[in-house]
């Protein structure tokens, strides 16, 4: 569960998250809270491992916002 501890109301807000090509690192738990702040989240990773792990299922339950 992503929950985020900050006062700060990120609605209407963009991010750019780069290198959230797997759900284990910074990237992808930045983008996270970011988004459930309310930030809109574009991602900048590598496509072809992105694509991977996607197909492969990997993101299936670490993609899900549960706020």
């Amino acid at each position: 569960m992503v929950a985020c501890s900050c006062s700060i109301s990120y609605e209407g807000k963009r991010a750019l998250i780069a290198g959230a090509a797997d759900d284990n690192g910074y990237g992808w738990a930045i983008a996270k809270s970011l988004a459930a702040a309310g930030a809109v989240i574009l991602v900048g990773t590598c496509l072809k491992t992105f694509l991977k792990s996607l197909r492969r299922g990997k993101f299936d339950e670490s993609r899900v916002l549960r706020v």
